[in-house]
């Protein structure tokens, strides 16, 4: 499945937005797929959890894993998340340090190793 700034919904894939940048050059709003937020989204809500679209919102609800817990506190499903700074990126913890990742427009959905430099935390989420 393909990137698409600002797309994905509690339903599913959905066509990306214009973002006046990046995105537009790689045509996300003429993708169907998910940005990180709406991929975190539509996970969640398979499971009855209602979650805004954001990812800095993401980061502000559930159960927080601070980073000082280490990788080893996360379990499959957790929300991982990327910043220097503000939140950039948030992924889906699968397992043995690996989470399920829509990273960035011109790529795909892909599964990365979660980025222990720039990892603030984890959230757990609860229906």
């Amino acid at each position: 499945m393909s990137y698409a700034w600002g797309g994905g919904t509690a339903a599913g894939p959905s066509q990306g937005i214009r973002d006046g940048r990046v995105a537009d050059r790689h045509g996300d709003y003429n993708k169907i797929g998910f940005d990180c937020g709406g991929l975190a989204r539509y996970a969640r809500a398979r499971v009855g959890i209602t979650l805004p679209h954001q990812r800095g919102a993401q980061f502000a609800l559930g159960d927080r894993l601070p980073r000082a817990a280490g990788i080893e506190a996360l379990h499959p499903g957790y929300l991982v998340f990327c910043r220097p700074g503000v939140i950039h990126n948030v992924g889906i913890y699968l397992g043995d340090g690996q989470m399920i990742n829509a990273f960035a427009s011109g790529t795909f959905i892909r599964t990365d190793p979660v980025d222990l430099h720039e990892y603030p935390g984890g959230v757990r989420l609860l229906p």
